[in-house]
């Protein structure tokens, strides 16, 4: 059973425990049992998620199918027009 579903089940007990017949000594041990385990649970499951999010962030960086193309800036910041805009503007005047 996942750590998503024993959080759901114990929440749903929870939520039934007190339309139950159990006498109200056992209703109050039953509730701290429940909240004890939902605490841990819960721990446990954003130890999980923490991880996975450290396990992400450190691939965002080294697997990536993006790329960035050259471009032509010179020394001062201007962009030099390539060959290929220069040859589309001739053939356009």
């Amino acid at each position: 059973m996942s750590k998503i579903s024993f959080l759901f089940l114990l929440g749903i007990l929870t939520a039934v425990l007190p339309a139950t017949g159990f006498p109200s000594g056992w209703k109050t041990v039953f509730q701290i049992i429940m909240g004890v385990a939902i605490c841990v649970a819960s721990l446990l499951l954003r130890k999980n998620i923490n991880s996975l999010r450290r396990i992400l962030k450190g691939r965002e960086h080294t697997v990536t199918d993006s790329f960035v193309q050259s471009s032509h800036i010179d020394t001062y910041g201007k962009t030099r027009k390539s060959a290929d805009e220069v040859n589309i503007k001739n053939m356009l005047s």
